[in-house]
């Protein structure tokens, strides 16, 4: 079943489409259609920041990122608990270390 069935199907289990009396089919068009506009506003977004967020990585921007003092990473392969970014435009917040991993600059 595609997820449009399964959004017409639940829809249609839960007689979510008789408050609007929509037909289900439309509903799940719908759904599916803001699920597509979204996705197309992340990946938006993801370009404009130069981030590529990863499933389950906090939905904050590199500059956030090191303005909280939280370790930032730009190695693809690399297993540790830094946020992976891809590599940024140049910012003056950055500092890299040896291996590749971004410190924020420390506050006097």
């Amino acid at each position: 079943m595609t997820l449009k069935e399964e959004l017409q199907h639940l829809l249609n289990k839960c007689c979510a489409e008789n408050a609007s009396n929509t037909p289900d089919f439309i509903l799940a068009e719908y759904l599916y259609d803001c699920l597509k506009a979204f996705e197309k506003a992340s990946n938006a977004r993801e370009k404009w920041y130069d981030v590529k967020l990863e499933p389950g990585q906090d939905m904050r921007n590199l500059e956030d990122a090191l303005r909280r003092g939280l370790p930032v990473c730009y190695e693809s392969n690399c297993q540790c608990k830094a946020l992976h970014f891809s590599r940024p435009r140049e910012s003056p917040l950055m500092l890299s270390d040896d291996d590749g991993h971004l410190n924020p600059p420390q506050m006097p």
